[in-house]
């Protein structure tokens, strides 16, 4: 698995570069008319299928608005998650039981749940590169994918070290789940790339959930902790989407502006 993604990771790195390379050949936003114009002037190649793919704008602005529904399922995840961590009552019926129900019998450790949690993002690229479309091309993806995860890592670390919770085995710094974290942002970035696609959200969603349930089966954490990770994983994506939004919404304006100034 991990060769797999060594592979991955240097098949992406080398388009980038082809992508790079068209680029200076040509600009992709030039329309059909352009391209014919200077091809009786020049030598101009028009760019590569990859090329094109990478800098295809965003044309669903539905997949950037904000909605304050959005808000439901993430805050409802922590906040539920937060509740039982905190509450000794609740931790005690909730976490402590639903542990050691599961290690009543004993079982064997589940060792692939390090490289689930990957799936859902790997899985955004993976479509696109078979042919099936998201929302974005693979320059602003990646843009979005990476803001993404640095505020869910950022939202994670300023909880995880100073509340220091034990973990059921014994370890620290248990509350959030990193690994839920990681798989829900991916999901939550899959699931609004294919929002035509609900089926491929879906089970988006249902691998993240068991990469939680194996963080619980494999004791590395509370039912709280796996609660509060998705939550914060969901609400990482919602944001990055949302300021995506604000971001090309004031780029928009500030062309319009200087387009305007030039005209006058």
């Amino acid at each position: 698995m991990r060769k797999c993604l060594i592979i991955f990771l240097l098949l992406v790195v080398c388009f980038v570069a082809n992508a790079q390379n068209d680029t200076i050949m040509v600009d992709s936003t030039l329309n059909a008319t352009d391209l014919q114009i200077y091809s009786d002037t020049t030598n101009i190649r028009q760019p590569s299928a990859f090329a094109q793919a990478w800098r295809r704008p965003c044309t669903d602005v539905s997949v950037h608005k904000f909605r304050a529904t959005g808000l439901i399922a993430p805050v409802l995840l922590f906040s539920a998650g937060a509740t039982i961590a905190f509450t000794p009552k609740l931790k005690t019926g909730v976490d402590i039981e639903f542990r050691d129900m599961l290690q009543r019998d004993g079982h064997k450790y589940i060792f692939f749940e390090d490289y689930v949690q990957y799936v859902p993002a790997v899985a955004t690229y993976g479509l696109n590169l078979c042919g099936l479309k998201g929302k974005h091309g693979y320059r602003d993806l990646i843009n979005l994918t990476a803001a993404s995860y640095l505020i869910a890592v950022g939202l994670m670390s300023t909880m995880k070290y100073p509340i220091d919770m034990k973990r059921p085995n014994g370890g620290r710094y248990s509350f959030p789940s990193g690994h839920t974290l990681t798989a829900f942002t991916g999901a939550e970035i899959l699931r609004r790339e294919f929002k035509d696609y609900p089926v491929v959200g879906i089970v988006g969603y249902v691998v993240a959930a068991g990469v939680g349930f194996m963080r619980i089966y494999n004791n590395k954490h509370w039912v709280s902790d796996v609660l509060a990770g998705a939550g914060v994983g969901i609400l990482s994506t919602s944001i990055t989407y949302w300021l995506a939004s604000y971001v090309n919404s004031n780029k928009a304006t500030r062309k319009k502006r200087k387009t305007s100034r030039t005209d006058i």
